[in-house]
């Protein structure tokens, strides 16, 4: 009765005696692992569960009989070799007059798709660290290819500002000069706070001590 209803679904659900030895398994039991059902009944559960699994799989069983009702997430054998990765859910079920443990009831979902999804955001974000570290180290490749004509356009429009080689007509092209000064400071000055951030991001930060400052 416990798996007419779940003969088509693709959890696997299972009945086992509190020593871990099963006692029915439903048709998914087939699909998911390439066993019959008749095969695994009266086969111990951890006849199934990957070596480096059984640590976990023991742990949770015992967290079962002492009252809770843990999850677990390991890895079982195929019929046909390898290891399926799945989620195993259960509960104790006990004998109401004298609270004695009678069976364990419990779910196997295939994880497959789910840990592979998860593999996959995990190199997502590998990538992204890395593309991350790329740009950082080539803006701090580039602080003098950008500083070095910066500084030239500020230091042409002082002199014209300046008028140092002689007047140069017209006030407005003075003013139009200390604009352009105005102006390649304030870009300077974002420039030099990027690039000290991708100093700071690729691993190049030095801080020297020189009149109460941090240069990089």
């Amino acid at each position: 009765v416990l798996f007419r209803s779940a003969d088509l679904s693709t959890d696997f659900f299972f009945r086992m005696a509190p020593d871990a030895t099963f006692l029915a398994a439903s048709p998914a039991v087939t699909r998911l692992l390439g066993y019959e059902g008749r095969e695994i009944i009266g086969r111990s559960y951890y006849d199934f569960v990957h070596h480096e699994d059984l640590a976990v799989a023991r742990r949770k069983h015992d967290d079962l009989l002492s009252g809770g009702m843990p999850t677990a997430s390991l890895r079982l054998r195929r019929k046909t070799g390898g290891y399926l990765s799945v989620e195993l859910s259960s509960r104790l079920r006990r004998d109401e007059l004298t609270g004695r443990a009678l069976e364990i009831l419990g779910l196997v979902r295939d994880t497959t798709e789910r840990a592979e999804h998860a593999r996959e955001l995990e190199r997502a974000r590998r990538d992204a660290a890395a593309t991350g570290r790329s740009r950082s180290s080539f803006l701090a490749n580039m602080s003098h290819d950008l500083r070095t004509p910066l500084n030239i356009i500020i230091g042409l429009s002082q002199i014209i500002r300046d008028q140092m080689f002689g007047p140069v007509g017209a006030q407005r092209y003075v003013d139009y000069a200390r604009d352009i000064e105005s102006s390649g400071h304030d870009l300077l000055d974002l420039i030099n706070d990027l690039l000290d951030l991708s100093k700071v991001e690729a691993g190049r930060w030095q801080v020297e001590e020189q009149i109460g400052r941090a240069h990089v």
